[in-house]
């Protein structure tokens, strides 16, 4: 069963600080038959005021983050692990090929 490991970093720099507005974020894989989240990391600089997560109408995963203040930089980093099984394509239930 293999295992991925993703890591995601985005960065924003700015001349002058700037006051963030809300920031929506959906960088956690949906888990589904074929595919299990392991681990989870989420690392914002700088740290919100506040974050939560919702779910979105087609299940994803969204983090909301708010801030206070102003910044010169904005970076978002998060790591994943996660099994992943795919089948291949156009197989039956016991995972053979049909003609």
């Amino acid at each position: 069963m293999p295992i991925l490991s993703i890591r995601h970093l985005t960065r924003y720099r700015y001349r002058n600080p700037v006051a963030m507005g809300e920031h929506r974020m959906m960088l956690r894989p949906r888990e589904s038959y074929d595919q299990r989240l392991i681990s989870y990391e989420l690392h914002v600089g700088p740290t919100p005021a506040r974050l939560n997560y919702v779910h979105d109408v087609f299940g994803n995963c969204v983090g909301v983050a708010g801030f206070a203040g102003r910044t010169k930089a904005l970076t978002f980093e998060s790591r994943v692990r996660l099994e992943h099984t795919p089948l291949p394509a156009f197989t039956d239930m016991d995972g053979e090929v049909e003609a």
